[in-house]
């Protein structure tokens, strides 16, 4: 009896042992399971996107040569060639004054609709959307990018006097063109982190729509109220016209962006083609002056019907990153 007593005692005990081990191996598999789903939301959020807004942006637009200023394009006129740039914040104060403080008096909004005109208010800015992406053996972001910025030039602030003397006269323009910027982009510095630097490059597509006030100085015909009154029949300083044109240029995409916790600095440079983008008022003459007495005042010849804007357009801006 004792004997039986011992079995019963030894098949209680190894129940006991099964059971507790069963426990302890269920209990084990719950704990991994949660630090499966743990480890798998963490995951998740970090393959998170984050987006990038960009304001306070600085924009100039420079040439690629000094013969595909936009200017000479357009007239052949010696003194745009190699001139400067256009910008959205021109040391040109007296006609970012005229333009920005004392209302459109050059009348660009005249050929605007009122959809292009509550548009064409906006501040520069762009959006960026930034997610992880596996580049071969590196760890990357791939960004999806959309943006608005506008510049301004005119003969004054995009002339280059080292090509032309200080007597010149020159042809009277004021172009506005506006940038809507669509692109994508590989950071192949992999996602952006606070305190850390961003490298770039990325290819993309460029819708500009210009405005342009483009006409003859009276002084250009030396002044001679015969030729001007007579001749042409007109009357005051000058004869102008007010133009509206579209186009659309790809560009290709490159550089860096400075991090902070959430703020930073982006700086990228936007390089465009040969796409013929902005119609050229002085190709067929202006108001009453043929395009053959207009080369004659102005040494311009064979002036195409279209320009392009090849060169870069740099844009530097303030940032700030979110999720």
């Amino acid at each position: 009896m004792l004997s039986s007593l011992c079995q019963l005692l030894r098949s209680v005990l190894a129940f006991l042992i099964c059971l507790v081990s069963v426990m302890i191996g269920l209990a084990s598999a719950q704990q991994q399971g949660e630090q499966q789903q743990q480890n798998q939301q963490a995951q998740s959020g970090s393959l998170g996107g984050i987006y990038r807004l960009s304001f306070f942006e600085f924009d100039v637009l420079t040439f690629r040569e000094g013969k595909d200023h936009v200017l000479y394009q357009m007239t052949g006129f010696r003194g745009f060639d190699g001139g400067s740039g256009a910008r959205n914040l021109s040391v040109d104060w007296n006609y970012e004054k005229m333009l920005l403080m004392g209302g459109d008096i050059d009348g660009h909004e005249k050929v605007e609709s009122e959809v292009e005109q509550i548009l064409h208010s906006l501040p520069p800015f762009s959006i960026e959307y930034i997610v992880p992406f596996q580049l071969g053996f590196a760890e990357s972001a791939f960004s999806l990018m959309g943006g608005y910025t506008q510049t301004y030039l005119t003969d004054q602030s995009g002339k280059n006097p080292q090509k032309e003397n200080n007597n010149a006269i020159y042809p009277l323009i004021r172009l506005r063109s506006h940038y809507y910027i669509f692109g994508g982009s590989v950071y192949l510095t992999g996602m952006p982190e606070p305190r850390s630097t961003d490298i770039f490059f990325g290819i993309g597509l460029m819708r500009i729509e210009s405005t342009l006030r483009a006409g003859i100085r009276k002084t250009a015909l030396l002044g001679d109220p015969v030729i001007w009154e007579d001749t042409y029949g007109l009357g005051g300083e000058a004869v102008s016209e007010l133009s509206a044109s579209q186009g659309t240029t790809f560009f290709q995409r490159a550089g860096l962006a400075v991090n902070g916790e959430n703020y930073g600095f982006n700086l990228d440079f936007l390089f465009t083609g040969e796409a013929e983008v902005i119609d050229n008022p002085f190709a067929g003459g202006l108001g009453p002056i043929p395009q053959a007495d207009f080369d004659a005042f102005y040494m311009s010849t064979d002036v195409p019907e279209r320009v392009h804007i090849r060169g870069v357009l740099m844009r530097a801006a303030i940032t700030y990153t979110f999720h």
